[in-house]
């Protein structure tokens, strides 16, 4: 499993990174999205129409 970034201070993470609020969402929903994808192909679920219909609602406390 991969280890998650622990950002300290959140305010110092986001003035030097140069993206703001949104653009920090955006990538946050991308890095998720990967996640449930990685977690349902590790499951054996490889049919499209599965993992399609299974990850459009996959609760975020199922990874953990």
């Amino acid at each position: 499993m991969d280890t998650p970034i622990v950002i300290l201070n959140y305010k110092t993470y986001l003035e030097s990174s140069g993206l703001n609020a949104l653009e920090l969402a955006y990538i946050g929903d991308a890095y998720y999205e990967l996640r449930v994808r990685k977690h349902l192909l590790e499951k054996g679920i490889t049919k499209n129409k599965d993992l399609m219909k299974i990850s459009i609602n996959y609760d975020i406390l199922k990874l953990v």
